[in-house]
C-alpha cells in the first residue's frame, strides 16, 4: 500500500510494502502516524515536506532510511589542513565531510590562483572523492599561490572549507619548496632592499599554520595597503611590495 496525501496530517492503519519512491508522503507539518507498518527498500520510507518532526505511535519499520524532509542541506562544515611538502611535490589536505541528506553524494573541488580574489584560477581539479590533491611545487604560481576547497553535493549545494570563501590559505612557490624544516618561531624579516624603488621583499616565518595580517601604514598611521589577511600554512613565505597603495597608486617611499 502507498499512503500519499499532500494535505493529510493524520495517518492510521497504513501497511506499506514498497521498493522505490516514497512510502508515506505528506507536505503537512508535524503529521501524526499511528498503527503503521513499513517494509521498505527504496530511497526513503516516510517523507515529510518540511523540517518538522512527526508524532508516532505503534510504528513498525524494516528497511532503509526512515525520515527525509524537503529541505536540502549542503555538506557539513570542514577545515583545511596544512599542506605537506615532499621533495618536488606538495600535498594539499583537508578534512573529510558528509552530506546530511540521505542518498545525496558530494565531491570536492580544489582551486588555486595567483591572487586572493581568485580573479583567474590557474589550477582547478573537480570531482575529487578524497580529501587531498597533489601538485608539483613548480606549478604553484609566483610569488605565491592562494588555494581553497569546497564540497558540492548532488543538489548543487556548496560548502566552503572553513571560511575559505573569504580568506583563502596560501603557500609560496619560492620559499616553501626549499624548506628543510619548519621555523622555530614566528618572525617578520627586515625588508630588502631598504631604501627601495620600486619594489622591496621580506619573509614571514610560521612554525604552524594560522591567521596572519601584514599591513603597511604611513608615518601618520594611515592605511596604505594590506599584503596578507588570511590563514597561511606553516613554513617560510616570501612577500613583496611594489610601492603601490590599496588603490594601485604609487605610495611615497624612501
Amino acid at each position: 500500500m502507498f499512503c500519499y496525501s499532500s494535505s493529510a496530517i493524520t495517518f492510521n492503519n497504513c501497511s506499506i510494502k514498497n521498493n522505490g519512491g516514497s512510502g508515506l508522503h505528506t507536505n503537512k507539518s508535524s503529521p501524526k502516524i499511528y498503527n503503521t507498518s513499513i517494509v521498505y527498500n527504496g530511497s526513503y520510507g516516510i517523507y515529510i515536506g518540511d523540517n518538522s518532526q512527526p508524532t508516532i505511535g505503534n510504528l513498525s519499520t524494516t528497511g532503509n532510511d526512515l525520515f527525509v524532509n524537503a529541505i536540502d542541506e549542503a555538506p557539513q562544515p570542514f577545515d583545511l589542513i596544512t599542506p605537506v611538502f615532499d621533495g618536488d611535490s606538495v600535498l594539499f589536505l583537508w578534512q573529510n565531510t558528509a552530506d546530511p541528506d540521505p542518498n545525496d553524494s558530494f565531491i570536492f573541488v580544489f582551486e588555486m590562483a595567483a591572487d586572493s580574489l581568485f580573479t583567474q584560477i590557474q589550477i582547478e581539479s573537480g570531482g575529487l572523492a578524497e580529501p587531498f590533491f597533489q601538485i608539483a611545487v613548480d606549478e604553484i604560481p609566483e610569488p605565491r599561490g592562494y588555494w581553497r576547497v569546497y564540497a558540492i553535493d548532488s543538489d548543487n549545494l556548496i560548502r566552503w572549507a572553513g571560511s575559505q570563501g573569504d580568506t583563502p590559505w596560501f603557500v609560496t612557490g619560492i620559499a616553501s619548496g626549499n624548506i628543510a624544516g619548519l621555523p622555530e618561531k614566528y618572525h617578520l624579516s627586515q625588508n630588502y632592499p631598504n631604501p627601495f624603488n620600486p619594489e622591496t621583499r621580506f619573509s614571514v616565518s610560521m612554525p604552524q599554520s594560522g591567521m596572519v595580517d601584514v599591513t603597511i601604514y604611513n608615518l601618520i598611521g594611515q592605511h596604505v595597503r594590506t599584503l596578507i589577511h588570511g590563514n597561511i600554512s606553516a613554513g617560510q613565505h616570501e612577500l613583496s611590495w611594489d610601492s603601490q597603495d590599496k588603490f594601485g597608486r604609487p605610495a611615497l617611499t624612501w
